[in-house]
């Protein structure tokens, strides 16, 4: 079918010719769904989804009514989720199980997966109705603007270098969303009942109310708007831009407005149970006779142009050269395509035997397969030979008996039936012969269906979860006829595993792979010997199957030196495997078997050259030693960051000593925490707090800071002091989760975003990172505290000079540490690669303060780390320095490797570097020492805005016209700004702004002057620039004098 995806929607929602292409269109990208779910709607005579109905009708596009539901499910569906629309409701039942419904019905309350449904339904119509809100005059507005304003920032231009908020009511209002943007220049945008207002960076008004998209125009600097390549007074663009940005990317849409993801366990339907359905006859009638091309684009009608020549070509190349040979094939194909038709339809509408609550689910079920097995009669959606089919038999019966063989279907499913051999599996089976990968995974099979001896190109069979007798003849039978066999899966579906099976499958000369993980199986040396036997064997996976290990059993497997991959996790083994000479090694996962020493020769193994063990997972058990291991080929992958190479060495009772040569190595394990076995969260939370971890912990916004105060319970100072690490703990998360409390100048909300950021910066690293990075946020909270309390007063003065001093000289420490972290890496590196005694003399020297032997700086044991260089020094110049609080307790403090004189010698260069004049400066430049002077120092804030505002009014009054010019009657405007003025405009004929030292009323709107446009918005600009350097001024003068007096 060649038919646009306008046209489509056209029939699908029975437009008339006043709805226009472009809202079809629009409806179609609200919804997320793609053109070809809409042109699968009409070839496959689906019915339409619920949401994309939702969507055109909500933009005029369709009226199609939905009649009202009153049984008890729906009531209950619509009591727990109001705001899903009839359609949407009627849609998730129709695609509900039988026995959900009744049991909803009985219980009198959602089952989960309808609720997880409805959940996902929900999800969906809240973007529907954010992005649809773009182009309606009315309606909730909150979800809109946070998408707009949100997506600001992945405009194509987006420069970064301004930050741009919403706010509610007025400029202290609830911060709404912003462009997290860390630029100078600090925009806002005030929503109330009259529109939307811009605000500059001093909350001086930019314009009047107007539209969101109006409003952020006028917000923009003229660079923003330029690089955004819009222009002001033309915002139907920007709006057009934003939509399209939050419609193809509605997973991030979805974070703007705070919305969990989607459990992926349920996915929404997008079809409902038979009926009203629309599409076209395979038969052609009323046409007269078809010609080739047609009747092959009415077999297989293409989704998108030309996606179907590939089959056009092979079936011609079928049919061969003879004259009429490819009209009389696709004859042939029609009446197979009827015939088969003929059966479905007949399988899908067979209601004997059902009870009539089931008959709707049965059928729905039935609907849904039968569309399937059409597609892949068809080959839709794949080329060349990867045709798949997927059947979840849970609700479908018996299958059919199709008429008609599907020989190019190669990967086939049919799962979850729990009817065993009653589902006519055989008889279904046969018309797939050429499957080469073939799932019955779940469906309670203890026989394996005959149909099996036929499919001799299968390749992979998995019959995991099933219960098959492999000590029946039968079975063992089946399975030695398929002679391409390469990948078998007994997971979770075995009765017993005879030697003798085991045995007779190793005459399958391609099996290479057995899993069978997930049983219960008695495991013995003649097991393993049997194993022996198979001529591919290269991949073995027994996990979770009671595996002990006998001296006997532990020789035997260690025999199977061809393996490649050996999976033994979660069995308890006692004895360790013996992997001495196992050179084609690539995968050992031995996690969770309480072995309590390394395998043997697996260190070997991880200094083979070249490398070929990939993925080793040894956690989980009881190791306390560890081999040196620094130099070996696995070590330097780890260390390489090569792909594909992977380790986990956790939850082992590692002594430090290996702790040390492991994290030496590359090789980081995380100790095993007992303590944290049986619970998610270990740090005990007041009621309320808990009660807020419990409703956020998933959110965005909060996840990254649960987690780190998580990470915590790792830390050894929580171990060393649990108390008191919990108590810091607690302060941190009452701060931050307080309703907000007005902006100091430096709200809550910028706090919770600079920490997020803070974060999300901070990789996940060692434990130690984790009581660095809290510090830092730990710090934050506490400044912050310290604002919004600030009075004015002597002693919050002192308070303040005496945090911003420590925070400064944090600063230069830090500074000064990764200077000498780097040299120490770029001199060890040297020294490392040096040949001779010239080249060790050239290598590149330490920092002046660090007085670290050559000796110690190329200790493979005792690598340079920067957090612990960083923690060592805070920790021990805390006091001197007057640094902010440090964590108690690290766990990896050896590594720093700083003397008592070296550290000396750091502290002494901080306090040279940051003398007073140092630390009034940089305090002068921080947002939160701002924040703090206009609360201690109120009053010169407040006469510097009344003298701008005469400034503003100045300004304004240039935009109005006057017949008699002359001496300005208006107040005082700051000399800065006129000086500025005359500087930028001397060259203007005839435009004087003083005339005898006397401030002179100008219009720029009577034509006096050449140019009067861009002359007003020269003045607007510098009145903004002047204003904000009186303001930095005033910042300096009085940092200054508070540092002076401290």
């Amino acid at each position: 079918m060649a038919w646009d995806a306008a046209k489509l929607l056209r029939r699908i929602a029975n437009s008339g010719p006043a709805v226009s292409d472009e809202t079809l269109l629009r409806a179609l990208r609200c919804s997320g769904f793609s053109e070809a779910a809409v042109r699968r709607v009409v070839v496959d005579q689906e019915a339409t989804p619920a949401l994309l109905v939702d969507c055109l009708q909500a933009l005029g596009a369709t009226d199609t009514p939905t009649a009202a539901s009153t049984d008890a499910i729906t009531l209950l569906l619509g009591r727990d989720f109001p705001s899903l629309s009839r359609r949407a409701k009627a849609e998730i039942l129709a695609n509900t199980r039988t026995k959900d419904l009744a049991l909803g019905q009985r219980k009198g309350r959602l089952p989960l997966s309808v609720a997880e449904t409805a959940r996902a339904y929900q999800h969906e119509a809240r973007l529907d109705r954010a992005l649809l809100r773009f182009y309606q005059h009315s309606g909730p507005v909150q979800d809109r603007d946070a998408l707009a304003v949100g997506f600001l920032r992945r405009l194509p231009g987006w420069t970064g270098e301004v930050h741009l908020e919403l706010r509610e009511g007025n400029l202290q209002g609830p911060r709404l969303q912003g462009t997290n943007a860390r630029g100078r220049a600090g925009k806002t945008v005030v929503r109330d009942d009259r529109g939307y207002q811009p605000y500059d960076e001093h909350g001086q008004p930019l314009a009047g109310h107007t539209t969101l998209y109006q409003a952020i125009l006028n917000a923009l600097p003229d660079s923003e708007r330029i690089a955004l390549g819009l222009q002001i007074h033309d915002p139907l663009p920007l709006r057009d831009a934003l939509f399209e940005q939050a419609a193809g990317n509605r997973t991030y849409a979805a974070k703007q407005l705070g919305m969990a993801p989607v459990r992926t366990l349920y996915r929404r339907p997008t079809r409902l149970a038979p009926g009203g359905r629309v599409g076209y006859p395979l038969s052609g009638r009323g046409r007269g006779w078809l010609n080739d091309d047609e009747l092959f684009d009415t077999l297989y009608p293409s989704r998108h142009s030309g996606d179907r020549e590939w089959l056009r070509q092979r079936l011609r190349q079928e049919a061969g050269d003879s004259p009429g040979a490819f009209t009389r094939l696709l004859e042939q194909l029609r009446e197979a395509y009827q015939r088969l038709n003929t059966t479905l339809d007949g399988w899908v509408n067979d209601t004997e035997g059902l009870a009539v609550d089931t008959l709707e689910q049965r059928t729905a079920a039935r609907t849904e397969a039968a569309r399937r097995i059409r597609q892949a009669w068809r080959r839709e959606g794949v080329e060349a030979d990867q045709l798949d089919l997927v059947l979840e038999a849970q609700d479908l019966g018996a299958l059919p008996t199709l008429p008609t063989r599907l020989e190019h279907v190669r990967w086939l499913t049919v799962v979850d039936s729990p009817h065993g051999e009653a589902i006519n599996l055989d008889g279904f089976l046969q018309a797939f012969p050429g499957v080469r990968n073939l799932d019955l995974a779940n469906n309670r099979l203890r026989l394996l269906p005959g149909a099996l001896a036929q499919m001799t190109e299968l390749e992979t069979l998995d019959l995991q979860c099933n219960i098959v007798a492999l000590q029946e003849a039968r079975n063992i039978d089946l399975l030695t006829r398929l002679p391409r066999l390469q990948r078998l899966n007994l997971s979770g579906g075995l009765e017993s595993l005879p030697v003798a099976a085991l045995q007779r499958l190793g005459q399958l000369q391609h099996l290479y792979a057995l899993r069978a993980d997930l049983n219960r199986l008695a495991l013995q040396a003649e097991h393993f010997e049997a194993l022996q036997g198979w001529p591919a064997l290269t991949e073995l996976s027994l996990g979770s199957c009671e595996i002990t290990l006998t001296a006997e059993s532990r020789a035997a497997l260690g025999r199977l030196n061809q393996l490649h991959s050996l999976r033994l996790g979660d069995n308890p083994l006692q004895l360790t495997p013996d992997v001495t000479g196992w050179q084609h090694l690539h995968t050992l996962d031995l996690d969770r078997v309480g072995i309590t020493q390394w395998p043997e020769g697996l260190p070997g193994l991880m200094n083979q050259r070249p490398l070929v063990l990939r993925s080793l997972d040894l956690s989980g058990n009881r190791l306390v030693d560890a081999p040196e291991l620094h130099d070996t080929a696995f070590a330097e992958a780890i260390r390489n960051g090569d792909e594909g190479t992977y380790y986990d060495f956790d939850d082992n009772p590692f002594s430090e000593q290996a702790q040390r040569s492991l994290f030496g190595a590359g090789l980081t394990a995380i100790p095993d925490m007992e303590a944290l076995e049986g619970e998610a969260w270990v740090i005990e939370l007041p009621p309320a707090l808990e009660s807020h971890r419990e409703a956020n912990a998933e959110d965005a916004e909060w996840a990254p800071v649960y987690r780190l105060t998580e990470r915590m319970a790792q830390t050894p100072e929580y171990l060393a002091n649990p108390v008191r690490t919990r108590e810091r703990i607690v302060h941190v998360l009452r701060t931050l989760t307080r309703e907000d409390v007005g902006d100091a100048g430096w709200g809550l909300a910028e706090l919770r975003e600079q920490v997020l950021i803070e974060i999300n910066d901070a990789a996940e690293a060692c434990v130690d990172q984790a009581s660095l990075l809290f510090q830092r946020v730990e710090t934050q909270v506490s400044v912050w505290r310290s604002v919004a309390a600030a009075h004015p007063g002597a002693t919050d003065e002192a308070v303040a000079v005496s945090v911003a001093t420590g925070l400064a000289r944090q600063g230069r420490l830090d500074e000064r540490i990764g200077a000498l972290y780097n040299a120490r890496r770029a001199r060890r590196q040297a020294l490392s690669d040096a040949q001779n005694d010239s080249e060790r003399q050239a290598a590149p020297a330490l920092v002046a303060e660090d007085d670290l032997s050559d000796a110690h700086l190329s200790d493979p044991q005792t690598p340079p780390d920067e957090i612990e260089i960083a923690l060592v020094a805070r920790i021990a110049l805390r006091e001197r320095l007057g640094l902010p609080e440090q964590p108690g307790q690290i766990a990896f403090g050896y590594l720093a490797q700083l003397s008592e004189a070296t550290l000396q010698r750091l502290a002494l260069a901080v306090e040279t570097e940051a003398d007073a004049a140092f630390l009034a400066r940089w305090a002068s430049e921080q947002r939160f020492w701002r924040a703090w002077v206009r609360r201690l120092r109120p009053e010169p804030f407040e006469t510097l805005a009344r003298d701008w505002e005469a400034a503003s009014e100045y300004y304004t009054e240039l935009s109005e016209p006057t017949t008699a010019p002359g001496a300005y009657r208006g107040p005082a405007v700051p000399l800065a700004f006129i000086t500025a003025l005359e500087r930028e405009t001397h060259t203007v004929p005839g435009l004087a702004w003083r005339v005898e030292g006397t401030l002179q009323r100008i219009d720029l709107v009577s034509g006096r002057y050449r140019g009067e446009d861009e002359l007003y918005a020269l003045a607007g600009r510098l009145l903004l620039s002047t204003r904000q350097q009186a303001r930095d001024q005033l910042y300096r003068q009085l940092t200054q004098a508070l540092f002076q007096a401290g």
